[in-house]
């Protein structure tokens, strides 16, 4: 791990689902985006996951301290997802340490604590699921996630885009809602 952004280190080339871009520009907007972030202060650990509006990196931040970091166009980050999410404080919602936006490239960030992994990946693992306790570890990740959108729908908000790669497993087992992209405000709360 290197102090300096080197693009021969980093899966660049390798593109996921991405807008139409016939031109590169995707390519280089995610180089000037990691530019940026080396220069204040994140240093590049690997790249976690990505989707269609943004990726998800695993940098260390200033203080030292691991931090998952999404890199959004601000052309499609959502004004709900900067102004709802901040507000958000539950713990299975996860948090939003910081939101930064830089001009040149036009980038949001957003700096969020790193997690184990996504129900996703475990419900894919054989040895996860051959164990005798993975059906009440499903069924605790279930309320945690039943719990979350609780929350959420009782402080008028939607997530509207739930699966099982939006739950992140934490290190201490209990199960986070991430990515807001498609958070919205309702107009009344959501009943039970």
């Amino acid at each position: 791990m290197g102090d300096h952004f080197d693009e021969s280190d980093h899966d660049l080339g390798q593109e996921e689902p991405m807008l139409p871009d016939s031109s590169g520009q995707r390519y280089q907007h995610k180089r000037d985006a990691m530019k940026v972030l080396e220069a204040n202060h994140f240093v590049f650990i690997e790249k976690l996951g990505s989707g269609a509006f943004g990726d998800v990196y695993k940098m260390m931040d200033f203080s030292g301290q691991e931090v998952a970091v999404k890199v959004v166009s601000l052309e499609v980050t959502k004004k709900s997802e900067i102004e709802i999410w901040p507000k958000m404080r539950h713990p299975n919602i996860i948090p939003l340490l910081q939101y930064i936006s830089f001009s040149n490239p036009d980038v949001g960030v957003f700096v969020m604590p790193v997690h184990w992994g996504t129900l996703k990946d475990v419900v894919v693992d054989r040895h996860f699921l051959s164990q005798t306790c993975a059906l009440d570890c499903l069924k605790s990740w279930l309320y945690d996630t039943l719990c979350g959108l609780n929350y959420l729908h009782s402080n008028e908000a939607c997530h509207l885009d739930l699966k099982s790669d939006n739950i992140l497993i934490s290190q201490d087992y209990r199960a986070v809602i991430c990515d807001f992209s498609c958070l919205a405000s309702a107009t009344k709360a959501i009943p039970r």
